[in-house]
C-alpha cells in the first residue's frame, strides 16, 4: 500500500499545510455477508450484493424456493399423487385436502371462494392492467397467455401407474367466468388445462376457453396411462380484486373436478326439441338446431338501462318449469325458447326496482311484475273454450277460442206436441207451425170433415 500526501507551499500563512495523527488500518473485505446464502463469506465486512441461495427451484414441489438461484434438486419435496377415482369440490375450503399447490403472478391471485358456481370453486382473477394487451372483446388468446404476471394456477399430482393403453381416463370438470367489460363476450378472462406442463384440449378440441357461462368440460388424460402426471389448472385475467376496489374484476371458477376411468362423452344436443337432437349425447354442446316445436321469445326491458336488479320469469306449462332467465345489464334482452306446443304460464318478478320492469311473450305485450296464464305457444287452444261466434244461439262471451260447439238456427215448426208440421231439426221456431185438428180426413166417408188435418179413425161409410 503507497499513501502520498501533495501540498503547496506559498509566502504566506495561506501556503501552509499540516497533517496530523495518520492512521491506516485494514483494508475492508467485499462479499456476501447473509449467513443463509449459500455463498456466505464469514470474511466478508462490506456487503457486495453478491449473495445468492441454493434451495429447491421446481415450482412443483412443495418447498419451491422462489428467490433461489442455485438448485438443490436433491431437497426437494413433492406432495403425494392423488389416486383415481379422483374428486374435488372445494368444500373443504383447503387446498392441502387434494395435494394441490398453487402460484400466481405479480397480477394476479388464487384463492377458494363461493364465487360463481355451486358452494365453493377454485377462483382464479386478475390484478392490475400492466403487462395486458388486447381489448374487452378482442384479447386473443396469445395475447392473454404471454401476460405471465397475469397468469395464476392450481395443480396436483394423479396416479395412472395402473392404468394401460386400453382404459379410458378422463378429467371432467365445470368452467365460468366473468369479464366485467364485456360480460356476455368478454375476452379478459382464460382458462386452460395443462398436463405434465402440456396445453390440453378438451373433447371438443378446444386449447382454452374465455366466454362466461357454466360449461361442462372433458378431457381425456389416457395419453399418461402408466405415468403420474401433474394436472395444472392455469388462467389469465386481467383485472382483479386489488384494481378499483373490485370493482372490475375478471376472474375464472372451476369446480366439481372428476378424473375417473371411464367411458368417453358424446357431446350432441341433448333437447328432444331439436331436429339434430342426439340420444346417445351424455354432454351438450350447444349445437341444438332446427326447433320442431314453437319457437317463443321471452323479451326483458328495463327502463333504467342497467338490467332487471334480480328480477327474473320463469315459464311453466302443467305446474313444471321450462326456462328461466334475466335481464343481466342494459335496457334489452331477448331469451329465444324451443318450447312444445301447448299452454304456458310466466312469473316474472319485481327485483329491486319493479317499476323499471317489463316484458313481451306470446299474447302478453307490456306485461308488468305478475303471474300471467294460459299463453299460446305453436298455435296451441289455451284457456275457455266455447262458442265465439255472436251469430251462434250458444255464443260464449267469456270464451278465448272456438270449441266448433256453436249452435245456429234452423227455422222451422218446434212444436212437437200440437203441431202438423212439427219439424225435428228445427232449432227457432218461425210461427209456421199448424194446430192439429182431428176428424176424419177420408172425402168417400158421409162423416167426412174437411176442416180436419189428422184423422182420428172416426170416419163412416154407407154399405
Amino acid at each position: 500500500m503507497f499513501i502520498e500526501f501533495v501540498g503547496t507551499s506559498g509566502t504566506s500563512f495561506t501556503g501552509d499545510m499540516a497533517i496530523d495523527q495518520v492512521s491506516v488500518g485494514s483494508c475492508q473485505v467485499a462479499g456476501c455477508t447473509d449467513s443463509t446464502a449459500y455463498n456466505y463469506n464469514p470474511a466478508a465486512t462490506l456487503d457486495d450484493n453478491s449473495c445468492v441461495w441454493q434451495g429447491c427451484t421446481d415450482p412443483l414441489a412443495i418447498n419451491y424456493c422462489s428467490v433461489c438461484t442455485v438448485n438443490d434438486s436433491a431437497s426437494c419435496t413433492y406432495p403425494s399423487c392423488n389416486t383415481v377415482p379422483f374428486t374435488e369440490d372445494w368444500e373443504s375450503n383447503s387446498f392441502a385436502t387434494g395435494q394441490w399447490l398453487y402460484s400466481s403472478g405479480a397480477e394476479a391471485a388464487v384463492s377458494i371462494s363461493s364465487g360463481n358456481m355451486t358452494g365453493l370453486s377454485v377462483e382464479f382473477q386478475g390484478g392490475q392492467s400492466l403487462g395486458w394487451l388486447g381489448g374487452s372483446s378482442n384479447t386473443t388468446s396469445a395475447q392473454a397467455w404471454s401476460a405471465t404476471d397475469h397468469i395464476s394456477q392450481a395443480f396436483m399430482c394423479v396416479d395412472l401407474s395402473s392404468y394401460t393403453a386400453t382404459d379410458y381416463v378422463s378429467m371432467t370438470l365445470d368452467y365460468n367466468s366473468l369479464s366485467f367489460y364485456a360480460a356476455t363476450v368478454g375476452a379478459y378472462s382464460w382458462f386452460r388445462v395443462l398436463v405434465d406442463g402440456n396445453v390440453t384440449a378438451d373433447l371438443n378440441g378446444n386449447l382454452d376457453h374465455y366466454l362466461p357461462g357454466v360449461l361442462s368440460l372433458e378431457y381425456d388424460l389416457s395419453a399418461y396411462n402408466g405415468a403420474s402426471p401433474t394436472i395444472t389448472l392455469q388462467a389469465s385475467c386481467k383485472y382483479g380484486d386489488s384494481y378499483a376496489g373490485g370493482s372490475y374484476s375478471d376472474k375464472v371458477w372451476v369446480d366439481n373436478i372428476n378424473i375417473s376411468q371411464s367411458t368417453p362423452a358424446v357431446f350432441g344436443c341433448m333437447d328432444p326439441m331439436f331436429a339434430n337432437y342426439n340420444s346417445a349425447a351424455t354432454i351438450d354442446d350447444g349445437s341444438c338446431a332446427g326447433c320442431l316445436g314453437g319457437t317463443a321469445v321471452v323479451e326483458m326491458i328495463d327502463s333504467y338501462g342497467d338490467g332487471w336488479n334480480g328480477a327474473t320469469y320463469t315459464l311453466s306449462t302443467g305446474g313444471a318449469a321450462v326456462a328461466s332467465g334475466t335481464l343481466a345489464s342494459g335496457s334489452y334482452g331477448a331469451d329465444t325458447l324451443c318450447l312444445a306446443v301447448g299452454c304456458y304460464d310466466i312469473t316474472v318478478t319485481g327485483g329491486s326496482y319493479p317499476s323499471e320492469v317489463s316484458f313481451n311473450f306470446g299474447s302478453v305485450v307490456g306485461g308488468t311484475p305478475g303471474t300471467y296464464t294460459d299463453i299460446s305457444v305453436g298455435g296451441a287452444q289455451c284457456g275457455l273454450g266455447g262458442c265465439t261466434d255472436t251469430a251462434a244461439l250458444n255464443y260464449n262471451p267469456a270464451a278465448n277460442w272456438d270449441d266448433g260447439s256453436c249452435v245456429y238456427c234452423v227455422y222451422g215448426c218446434t212444436d212437437s206436441v200440437g203441431s202438423v208440421n212439427y219439424n225435428p231439426l228445427a232449432t227457432c221456431d218461425d210461427g209456421s207451425c199448424i194446430a192439429i185438428i182431428y176428424g176424419c180426413t177420408d172425402t168417400t166417408a158421409f162423416n167426412y170433415y174437411p176442416g180436419a188435418n189428422t184423422d182420428d179413425g172416426t170416419c163412416c161409410f154407407i154399405a
